[in-house]
């Protein structure tokens, strides 16, 4: 990964891989279970000290676990569920992802 002197990464394009979405799968492909509950927690006691109670969460795109996966793409079927979240969330999904039959 080529990074300039700036600490900065070249873009990629809208869609499609470059190097900013490969930084990103690398980074992704290094979260454990427990970095995903942590940082869910992190943001909900933030939300909370800052008045904000409930969370509407949009879902992503379901993630391919290549570079062409942008900021929008991430494992859909990862959920956390705690008992010391604060907070109500809900999680929606795009129209476009398709779902597998339950």
């Amino acid at each position: 990964m080529t990074v300039g002197a700036d600490g900065s990464i070249a873009a990629s394009p809208f869609e499609g891989d470059g190097p900013a979405t490969a930084a990103l799968l690398a980074l992704r492909q290094t979260l454990t279970p427990d970095d995903r509950k942590r940082s869910v927690r992190d943001a909900m006691a933030y939300s909370a000290s800052v008045g904000v109670t409930t969370h509407l969460d949009q879902g992503a795109f379901q993630a391919t676990n290549t570079p062409a996966d942008g900021s929008a793409h991430d494992n859909d079927y990862f959920a956390v569920s705690d008992d010391d979240l604060n907070g109500r969330g809900c999680c929606g999904h795009p129209a476009s992802t398709s779902r597998p039959a339950t």
